[in-house]
Formats: C-alpha cells, sequence, structure tokens
C-alpha cells in the first residue's frame, strides 16, 4: 500500500468533516515498527490545502524514530528533538520511499481498531 492507497482508504467524505475541512488520518505503522503520523486537510501542511483524496504533498508527524530521508522538511531547530517534529509539505513520492525503506504499511496494525 503506497500513500496514495492509504488516503483513499482514509478519506472521511462524512458531511461533518466535509464541512470542517478537517480530518485526522491513523498513524501508519511499518512492517520494521517504524511509526509516523501522515495527515492533509485544510489544518495540516499539505498540498493542496484541504480535505481531497489526492495530495502531492503532506505534512509527517512524530515519527518513532530519525528518518533521514525527511530531514529536510522538519519544523524545528537543530535543537529540536525530531521524533517530536512536524514536517511539512514532504512530497508523496518521498512518503512512498520511507514506506517501502521500513518494509511497506502493516495494514492490520494501522486499521487495527481503537479499543
Amino acid at each position: 500500500m503506497n500513500i496514495s492507497e492509504f488516503n483513499l482508504k482514509t478519506f472521511d467524505s462524512s458531511e461533518r468533516a466535509q464541512e470542517m475541512g478537517f480530518q485526522m488520518k491513523p498513524q501508519i505503522i511499518c512492517n520494521d515498527g517504524f511509526k509516523m503520523s501522515v495527515q492533509g486537510s485544510s489544518g495540516h501542511y499539505c498540498f493542496p490545502r484541504e480535505l481531497d483524496r489526492d495530495y502531492y504533498k503532506m505534512e509527517i508527524g512524530f515519527p518513532s524514530e530519525v528518518e533521514p530521508l525527511i530531514m529536510k522538511w522538519i519544523d524545528g531547530d537543530e535543537n529540536s528533538d525530531p521524533t517530536q517534529c512536524v514536517y511539512g509539505y514532504v512530497p508523496c513520492s518521498v512518503i512512498d520511499e520511507v514506506i517501502i525503506k521500513h518494509g511497506g504499511i502493516n495494514e492490520e496494525l494501522t486499521f487495527k481498531p481503537k479499543l
């Protein structure tokens, strides 16, 4: 599953989400255990900056470990903990590289219902 497929699967088409223009997608958990939040909506650093099914750039937040592929987009300074930062406007092609590097999305864990 790539980021485009993840976006299609997690798109919230509810009237409420559409009115607000905002949604929160589940945290992506990769097969090697790497985790990251990948978000897109009017309240996130993404393009287009609206609730959509298809993005060119998205916001990554709070990766479980330092990921060199995304450091270029960190929203922080040299004293920031990279695992406690947001990465704005990351190209979806780079997000796909991160997913591939970490063994793909573990769909069972990523979409496991929260109790």
